[in-house]
């Protein structure tokens, strides 16, 4: 399977863009700061930890990574 922009294939220092968890895009972007996968009994998850910024709050937060989109990779 190629790649794609899906938040499955972000790594460390891509450029991503939030995204809700319907797919419409958000207005929120950060760069990919780590990668942190989970095994359940059900269902491997990937959390994705990125640092963001918008115009009057900024952070760091692990999200899921089907909420997010690769604009531009490193």
């Amino acid at each position: 399977m190629s790649e794609n922009d899906h938040g499955s294939w972000a790594k460390p220092g891509d450029f991503v863009q939030f995204i809700t968890i319907l797919g419409k895009p958000t207005e929120i972007y950060g760069v990919v700061v780590g990668v942190c996968e989970t095994n359940t009994r059900i269902e491997g998850r990937r959390y994705v930890k990125v640092a963001w910024q918008q115009p009057t709050m900024a952070g760091t937060r692990a999200v899921r990574d089907c909420c997010l989109r690769v604009l531009k990779r490193t």
